[in-house]
């Protein structure tokens, strides 16, 4: 935090000593939501507030700072609604960062998004900027959350590129109905994280290869001095992607391979996995689009529940948070987005479906721009399946949200 509030100190200063150019945004929004999403079947009153700042001192050098403050009442209908004892403060600094670039590199300091693998929805290569799944609807604020990190891309041989990633990642995903008192304690030795990427982007083929080695976005539960801690693994990924055109269609695709190191042999601790995602979309008609997903991960070294004996309940948390209750998991998801009026008007429908246990999801989005400047969005997520099942866990979560917003 401290590195945040001393870069916005020198964003200030430069700017009234230098002749620069600001360029700002201001966004406020009010949503009511039937869930919390902390697993309690209470309601959500959030207020909140998207700030952006963009400072250019050069055509080569800027400065970017991005921050979110919301307010989150919680209450319950069928009790005496006492805000003062529910209310939430919260500053998420999601981008505070500097970047410089010349014709042949671009080089990034600072807490900022950054984003591997070519897929829209489930990415295994996307392992280095955490997300909140509080609303799983990419209009909605605070999806992806920054990394501190420093990001060197270098441009070679017209449409190739090598990145080089340096980062500590000091948060890690916000999976909602986690225990958010509990502290995440990161262990080891390793707290140096780095990564490569080498990328291609062409006229009928793009594609890239990924190396990192770091912290787990998740955490597990253990029990350490007899108290419960979320401990962040550390793990090697070695990841590709790739998309190209077929006629009318859109292909693309990720695998990865991920090796954590210093795993224990005891039921707590995550088995290394393959994951792979292929995917396919195209143009129904004007303004619309189609896609699906296929879904694939494979636990290696998997021991089944029958083999483990009786799990406890924090080994069971675990394997349900890791998509480890069995060796292989299959799934299928699907979207649908339509835009009329200029995209005044948008409708996005989704759904996923995993054949492992009968689990199904389902989120919907309408928004509506009734002015210049106004937004209203109606949102909807279902989830439901085997018990025991991630997607069932998460059942308690459904909710109906309206959101208003307006933005200059």
């Amino acid at each position: 935090m401290f590195f945040v509030r001393l870069f916005l100190v020198l964003i200030v200063f430069t700017s009234k000593c230098l002749a620069v150019e600001i360029d700002n945004s201001f966004e406020y929004m009010i949503i009511n939501s039937t869930s919390d999403r902390e697993l309690t079947n209470r309601n959500s009153f959030e207020t909140g507030l998207n700030l952006s700042s963009i400072t250019r001192f050069s055509d080569d050098f800027i400065a970017v700072a991005k921050v979110y403050y919301k307010t989150d009442i919680i209450y319950d209908t069928s009790e005496r609604w006492d805000y003062k004892l529910n209310k939430v403060n919260q500053t998420t600094f999601r981008e505070v960062y500097l970047s410089y670039s010349t014709d042949n590199y671009n080089l990034k300091f600072g807490r900022q998004i950054i984003a591997w693998g070519r897929a829209d929805s489930y990415n295994p290569t996307d392992v280095i900027t955490p997300k909140d799944y509080t609303y799983l609807d990419d209009k909605l604020p605070g999806l992806k959350l920054g990394a501190d990190a420093l990001k060197l891309q270098y441009y070679f041989e017209n449409d190739n590129s090598i990145y080089f990633i340096a980062a500590l990642k000091e948060k890690n995903n916000f999976l909602p109905g986690r225990d958010t008192s509990t502290p995440i304690i990161t262990k080891g030795d390793q707290n140096f994280e780095f990564g490569i990427k080498l990328d291609h982007i062409g006229s009928s083929f793009d594609g890239a290869l990924s190396f990192y080695k770091g912290y787990d976005l998740n955490s597990k539960f253990v029990v350490d001095n007899n108290k419960v801690i979320l401990q962040r693994p550390f793990y090697t990924m070695y990841g590709a992607d790739f998309v190209f055109p077929i006629d009318d269609f859109g292909v693309r695709g990720e695998i990865a391979y991920i090796n954590y190191e210093n795993n224990e042999s005891n039921l707590t601790s995550p088995f290394d996995n393959f994951s792979s995602s292929l995917g396919m979309e195209f143009t129904v008609f004007n303004d619309s689009m189609l896609s699906f997903q296929w879904l694939h991960k494979s636990n290696i070294n998997f021991t089944s529940l029958n083999d483990s004996g009786a799990l406890t309940e924090l080994e069971l948390l675990n394997r349900v948070f890791y998509d480890q209750l069995d060796k292989n998991y299959d799934r299928i998801s699907m979207n649908f987005r339509i835009s009329w009026l200029y995209s005044t008007i948008e409708l996005d429908l989704g759904a996923i479906k995993s054949f492992n246990n009968d689990s199904y999801g389902f989120h919907g989005n309408f928004n509506y721009d009734f002015e210049k400047n106004w937004n209203i969005a109606f949102a909807l997520d279902y989830f439901d399946g085997k018990s025991g099942s991630y997607f069932n866990y998460f059942n308690e979560n459904n909710l109906f949200l309206i959101l208003l917003r307006y933005k200059i």
